[in-house]
C-alpha cells in the first residue's frame, strides 16, 4: 500500500500541473494533507486520493473535448463540434464544483 500511495502522490502532483496549465480547478487536494501512519489511515488516503485524480482526470479529459469542439466549430465542422460538445457535457466527465476550491487553486 505504501507503494501504491507514493504512486499516486506523484500522479496526483502531474495532474494538478497539468490543471493549472489549462487553467482548470482542482480538488482541495485533501489526501495529501490526512495522517498516513496505520493501514487503516493509509488506506483512507488512498481512497481520498483515488478520487482526487479521477476528478482531475475527468476535468482534462472535459476540456480537451471542449478545446476540440471549438476548433471543430472554427473550422466550419458543426457536427463535429455537436458530437465533442455532447461528449463534454456527458456525466461521465462532469466535475465535482463541491471538490474544487478557488482558493487552493493559486
Amino acid at each position: 500500500m505504501r507503494a501504491e500511495w507514493e504512486f499516486r502522490k506523484t500522479r496526483a502532483n502531474v495532474l494538478v500541473e497539468l490543471c493549472r496549465e489549462v487553467n482548470l480547478k482542482f480538488p482541495r487536494r485533501l489526501a495529501m494533507r490526512m495522517p498516513t501512519d496505520t493501514p487503516q489511515l493509509l488506506q483512507r488516503a488512498l481512497h481520498r486520493i483515488r478520487d482526487e485524480i479521477n476528478r482531475m482526470t475527468q476535468r482534462l479529459q472535459r476540456s480537451g473535448l471542449m478545446k476540440t469542439a471549438n476548433e471543430r466549430a472554427e473550422d466550419g465542422l458543426m457536427d463535429d463540434a455537436q458530437q465533442y460538445f455532447a461528449w463534454s457535457m456527458d456525466v461521465m466527465y462532469k466535475s465535482d464544483i463541491e471538490m474544487s476550491d478557488d482558493d487552493d487553486n493559486e
